[in-house]
């Protein structure tokens, strides 16, 4: 077996496996940085889901909400 693949997930050992590759585990990887408007405007739209669909659905929408919200704090 060969015990350095599994070390090559995040980022290959002197790129011999092409361009490395970032870990999608790191919340701060591509991910966009939201404006303070962005924010407002994204939790108003959710607000309005909110009072439309029943709460099964809006309550992902809140949690991805509530992670957008943390990842641009960051």
């Amino acid at each position: 077996l060969h015990p350095e693949k599994r070390l090559t997930r995040g980022r290959p050992p002197s790129g011999r496996h092409g361009p490395p590759v970032p870990d999608t585990s790191s919340p701060s990887v591509e991910k966009p940085k939201l404006s303070f408007d962005q924010i407002k405007e994204l939790q108003a739209y959710i607000n309005r889901l909110s009072t439309t669909k029943e709460e099964a659905s809006t309550s992902e929408g809140a949690q991805l909400a509530q992670t957008l919200v943390a990842t641009s704090d960051q």
